[in-house]
């Protein structure tokens, strides 16, 4: 009974706290210490979150190439269901890394940000059969050692700057030099991808370090953008916490820096978002991902430490231990992005779940006919096989004939998709009754119209 009574004390605290993300007093600092575990279980919530978001973007995608091989005919992002769902999970992913800002520090959270490597690596071998390789698995474990040292190292005390202390940390020049690396890399990348880009587009030749610099680059500016909308969400729940303590909830509609928070926060969500589906597009999932957690981390990290100044929290011990997680973090996550992301599925580590036979190392996705006959996407054509992996003619066949292969994970996604299509028809009809009655009232007069004509 005693474990079960300090089980709801401590859920009650943090219940308090996520309503009222006020800031601590002395007599409440050790009660703060003991509740930065909450925050590192939301922050990994909300990294699965953003993981799985990512994926259901991918597969929608993969899907609208396959039934529709036409690029003329394919829906457009926004009219794909599974395509949005991705970006409320995303959306929702935002919320949680948000939250959990208010329990503890950016250095001792933002290294969780590895835990979106090792949950996009899984979504995408089981739900998009991207290959997973023996060498993919030692990266991943080095990357959950690597998290393991960068937690236990990090200070678990936050600071609780005022919004006069935040203001004069933006003129410090920590913050000025943190804004020129990244206002530079995001220049860099962003060159990098336009000239090479369009060397693509006009059919050049371009070498194999422009085009490992091409696909590296959409998640690398996701990253920078990631990791600066952490920094300053960072702010954003520090001034919340402020203002509610000292003014009450409405002293936050009152401070101007929050207004110009939301405006840089907005664009910096909207620019990853973008160039995370622009890389989606273009290259694997396991890929894109990896890097845009890589720079997402450093970024964080150094928002953290360069703006409100947390190295000032470190041990040297600490100091150690957390900069040796850190870097292996960092190596396990280069190591994992420079993967081959040509392999086929003979190299799969996962032999228990062997993966449909494949004629295109850079499938796309599958369909199944009715029989022993598949298709899949090479390139921007479908081409169909056999059992064997091997190219056989279509025919005459109509392609109405052909279907998706079916997992369970697939059939989970469909049919959360076709449950919010019937979700949406349902509020559609209480919404808008009176135009489709009004329509049928039309009709019943033309009709009567008609007859009496």
């Amino acid at each position: 009974m005693d474990v079960f009574d300090h089980v709801v004390s401590q859920w009650d605290k943090a219940h308090q706290r996520l309503l009222q993300l006020s800031n601590t007093t002395e007599e409440e600092k050790n009660d703060d210490v003991n509740l930065w575990y909450v925050g590192v279980i939301i922050y990994a919530l909300g990294a699965f979150s953003m993981a799985l978001g990512v994926v259901l973007q991918k597969y929608s995608i993969n899907r609208e190439h396959i039934i529709h091989p036409d690029p003329s005919s394919q829906r457009p992002l926004p009219k794909q269901p599974l395509w949005v769902l991705g970006i409320i999970l995303y959306g929702a992913s935002g919320g949680l890394l948000s939250a959990a800002l208010g329990f503890a520090a950016q250095s001792l959270l933002t290294p969780l940000m590895s835990i979106v490597i090792i949950s996009n690596a899984l979504l995408a071998r089981f739900l998009l059969y991207e290959p997973i390789t023996k060498r993919d698995t030692i990266s991943i474990g080095i990357i959950v050692i690597a998290v393991i040292a960068t937690t236990v190292s990090a200070p678990s005390v936050e600071q609780k700057p005022t919004t006069e202390e935040l203001i004069e940390l933006y003129k410090e020049a920590g913050f000025i030099v943190y804004v020129i690396l990244l206002l530079i890399l995001l220049s860099f990348f962003y060159i990098a991808n336009k000239r090479i880009g369009k060397k693509k587009l006009n059919h050049e030749d371009t070498t194999a370090r422009e085009d490992f610099l091409y696909a590296f680059s959409f998640g690398a500016s996701a990253g920078c953008w990631g990791g600066l909308t952490v920094t300053m969400m960072k702010s954003a729940i520090t001034i919340i916490q402020d203002k509610i303590n000292t003014g009450g909830f409405g002293a936050i509609f009152t401070e101007g820096l929050m207004y110009g928070l939301v405006i840089i926060l907005g664009t910096c969500w909207y620019m990853q978002l973008k160039w995370i589906n622009l890389g989606l597009e273009r290259f694997p999932a396991v890929f894109v991902v990896s890097i845009e957690a890589v720079l997402n981390k450093i970024i964080g990290v150094s928002g953290g430490i360069l703006y409100f100044q947390e190295y000032k929290l470190f041990t040297v011990g600490k100091a150690i231990g957390f900069v040796f997680g850190l870097g292996l973090g960092v190596f396990g996550i280069i190591l994992f992005a420079l993967r081959d992301n040509t392999v086929g599925p003979e190299e799969d580590f996962f032999t228990c779940c062997p993966m449909p036979p494949l004629t295109d190392d850079k499938r796309k996705g599958s369909i199944m006919k009715k029989g022993s006959i598949k298709s899949v996407v090479s390139g921007n054509e479908v081409i169909f096989v056999d059992e064997n992996g091997k190219e056989v003619e279509r025919g005459s066949e109509d392609e109405e004939y052909y279907e998706y292969v079916e997992s369970p994970i697939h059939l989970l996604v469909e049919g959360t998709s076709q449950g919010l299509r019937m979700l949406g028809g349902l509020l559609w009809s209480y919404i808008a009754p009176e135009e489709e009655e009004s329509v049928e009232n039309q009709v019943a007069t033309e009709t009567g119209a008609d007859a009496t004509l």
